[in-house]
């Protein structure tokens, strides 16, 4: 008997959790309100507390760089595109990273990709396809 009520208790907790899922529309315009003001906040210019220091490097690697930018320039310019200009030419300088796609002009005529991403807050600086 104890079985059986800690199964049904289990099932019961099982098909209620998606009811505090984050798309459910009772908590949705409130966290979006929310989340409206934490973009505001960020975007305002004030001074406010953000773990972001100039002396922090969020971007350590060149394997973390590339994880950055491909799915960015895949979303742009096509995998198939990207993918076919490897291997990258990667250099980081002065807390830059810039990626370049390497052209073999039998598979690609058309040009290479270029971003340029700042290291500290993985922003994107410029993104380009070299003709």
């Amino acid at each position: 008997m104890v079985y059986k009520k800690a199964v049904l208790i289990s099932i019961l907790l099982l098909f209620s959790f998606p009811l505090f899922a984050q798309d459910n529309p009772v908590y949705s315009t409130p966290v979006r309100q929310s989340a409206e003001k934490d973009l505001s906040i960020s975007l305002s210019g004030k001074k406010i507390d953000n773990i972001i220091n100039p002396k922090f490097t969020l971007l350590k690697t060149s394997k973390t760089a590339i994880q950055v930018a491909e799915p960015i320039l895949f979303s742009i310019y096509g995998e198939k595109t990207i993918l076919n200009q490897k291997p990258y030419e990667v250099h980081h300088i002065n807390n830059y990273w810039v990626i370049r796609g390497t052209s073999d002009s039998k598979i690609q005529d058309s040009g290479r990709f270029l971003i340029v991403l700042d290291d500290r807050d993985a922003r994107v600086i410029r993104m380009d396809f070299l003709r």
